[in-house]
């Protein structure tokens, strides 16, 4: 822990709120967000200039000195990693970096993960509230049941009235924990952003990122210190990942892919800053790249099924793979001739040694990371998974889906702006039914 330590520390002293460097006029928000913006802008367009002016260069016979060419390609990279994640201005985000909400749901439903599983984070936390004595201050809350994705009274739930419904699933000692990691967050986040947490969409990761954040979130209880530590990871991967790059293709590509991710706006530091985890995914998927760029095929096919097993969709790029698998037994098939002298068992002679390679490392990977998680998150981990995340979630009509079906079923009388009833539990009840009518 080492590392991550020190990256704490690298943010603790970066993101105090009341540190005389970051009072100055210049860094207040509203200011500080057009600069960042203009820096975005400025290394977009720059690099873009800089790349098209080389290669005029080149083209000409001009020699460029590949020193200053170096140099400049690291000042970018530095420039782009500082600015993802806003030059670590206290004032912009977060004061102490790492964001509650996000730790709430992935640092609780990890650690107590086979407590909780997929549906009970949120009662649960209600309970321990009313053990707290903080009952009769709940009572009248709302929460969402996550068994069907509505937001109902908390008197409509078992919490008042079967509270072993949770309870049941702990011993002794991980309740006591789990309440004192709840009595954390109470306090931090107390008001509406505390009771905003239990009408989100709960925990929902795969069980191989269950594994790795029940690993991580298991080495100490919900505090300050803690979290900047397990926030610095995500730090660590997006300084990997520049240097997988520099890596496996140099200093030119790697300052182009750090600008790019540096002013891209889908992924900014506003969606995935300050959280637990959320560069693990593309950490593994560039890895996965670069391996298979040095000829690493076993690793390549191991970080791409990592990457794929930690947030799914990662999936979609073994179709590239597959394709050109496909493509070359089919030309073995065909011209037998050109197979020479490998020596592979039976139908293994049709299948390439670089890409045997790269299919014994996704079987490797699935035939450890699988039982490993399995072990970690429980038998049942895969179905509930299923079932709640890619079922549940899948037929609830939700503002942020994306994709041909959410673009078929939309229509201008059926806009969330219209169809929210502020007067239900659920605002958006009937904006869901509308939408699911219409799917069908």
């Amino acid at each position: 822990m080492t590392l991550l330590s020190a990256v704490s520390e690298s943010i603790n002293l970066l993101s105090a709120p009341n540190h005389f460097f970051w009072s100055n006029p210049i860094f207040e928000k509203e200011l500080w967000e057009w600069i960042t913006k203009g820096i975005r802008i400025g290394l977009a367009m720059v690099g873009a200039l800089l790349i098209i002016l080389d290669l005029r260069a080149r083209r000409m016979g001009v020699r460029v000195s590949q020193r200053w060419k170096r140099r400049i390609a690291w000042i970018f990279t530095v420039v782009a990693f500082l600015v993802y994640f806003d030059f670590f201005n206290p004032n912009t985000r977060y004061s102490e970096y790492y964001h509650r909400h996000e730790f709430y749901h992935y640092y609780l439903g990890s650690k107590y993960f086979k407590e909780v599983n997929y549906t009970r984070l949120y009662e649960c936390t209600a309970i321990a509230e009313i053990e707290a004595g903080r009952g009769a201050s709940i009572r009248n809350r709302e929460i969402r049941d996550l068994r069907v994705n509505l937001i109902k009274p908390m008197t409509d739930t078992y919490i008042f009235k079967d509270p072993g419904q949770c309870k049941n699933h702990f011993t002794t000692e991980r309740w006591d924990a789990f309440k004192r990691d709840v009595e954390w967050f109470q306090r931090s986040s107390a008001g509406s952003y505390w009771e905003g947490m239990s009408k989100d969409h709960g925990y929902n990761p795969p069980p191989v990122w269950t594994m790795t954040g029940k690993f991580f979130g298991s080495f100490g209880e919900a505090s300050d210190k803690f979290f900047k530590i397990l926030a610095g990871i995500d730090v660590v991967l997006h300084a990997a990942i520049i240097w997988l790059f520099y890596w496996a293709f140099g200093w030119r590509v790697m300052a182009v892919a750090a600008v790019f991710w540096g002013t891209q706006a889908p992924a900014d530091f506003y969606w995935t800053g300050g959280a637990f985890l959320r560069q693990d995914w593309l950490f593994f998927l560039v890895a996965a790249v670069c391996c298979a760029r040095k000829r690493h095929f076993w690793l390549a096919g191991f970080a791409l099924t990592w990457s794929m097993l930690l947030r799914i969709f990662p999936g979609v790029f073994v179709i590239g793979w597959a394709i050109i698998i496909g493509l070359t037994v089919l030309e073995r098939l065909r011209f037998p001739h050109r197979i020479g002298n490998d020596k592979a068992w039976g139908p293994l002679r049709w299948i390439h040694p670089d890409h045997r390679k790269v299919i014994g490392g996704c079987v490797l990977a699935l035939a450890t990371l699988v039982p490993a998680s399995i072990a970690v998150a429980g038998p049942s981990a895969y179905k509930d998974f299923y079932n709640h995340t890619l079922t549940t979630h899948s037929n609830t009509p939700l503002t942020n889906h994306m994709g041909l079906p959410a673009m078929l079923v939309h229509n201008w009388e059926g806009r969330m702006r219209f169809g929210r009833d502020d007067n239900l539990n659920d605002p958006f009840q009937d904006w869901k039914k509308g939408r699911l009518e219409r799917m069908d």
